[in-house]
């Protein structure tokens, strides 16, 4: 048979990827073509001198094993989007099927914030975070604690 070769070589190829890839890639429940977010976690950091305090997003969740992501943050009052998705490919990107999901971890900096409540959206995952009311003039201060003694 001249196509046995070849036969044997995708099977040996698709049992090693299933020994390599985590179990959580073939989940069930879930598409091997979409983005699936598990959890988010908010920091704010210290209030400025402006008012405001850093906000950054802690994503973690599955996304496809193939494909480049888009990734994009968008601020429309006092709700907060990031939307996770895979991106269409650019003419002479190289194309892999769609086999299974591989954990996704990133921060993403959700800009300056003034001291109130907010709405998180990422995806279908919604959540919400406050920005405490620090005290302007000592965020300066902690800030030369921090190097001092940090």
């Amino acid at each position: 048979m001249p196509n046995s070769g070849r036969f044997m070589g995708i099977i040996r190829a698709m049992v090693l990827l299933v020994l390599v890839l985590p179990a959580s890639a073939f989940a069930a429940d879930r598409s091997p073509d979409q983005v699936y977010i598990d959890r988010v976690d908010v920091t704010a950091g210290n209030t400025g001198p402006d008012g405001t305090a850093p906000v950054t997003a802690r994503v973690t969740g599955q996304v496809p094993i193939c494909g480049p992501l888009k990734e994009d943050v968008s601020r429309q009052g006092s709700t907060v989007a990031v939307t996770i998705a895979p991106r269409p490919l650019e003419p002479g990107e190289v194309t892999c099927q769609a086999i299974g999901l591989r954990d996704y971890a990133k921060d993403f900096d959700l800009g300056r914030f003034e001291p109130g409540t907010y709405s998180l959206k990422v995806n279908d995952y919604t959540t919400s975070f406050t920005v405490g009311a620090g005290s302007v003039m000592l965020g300066p201060l902690n800030g030369m604690l921090d190097r001092l003694f940090g």
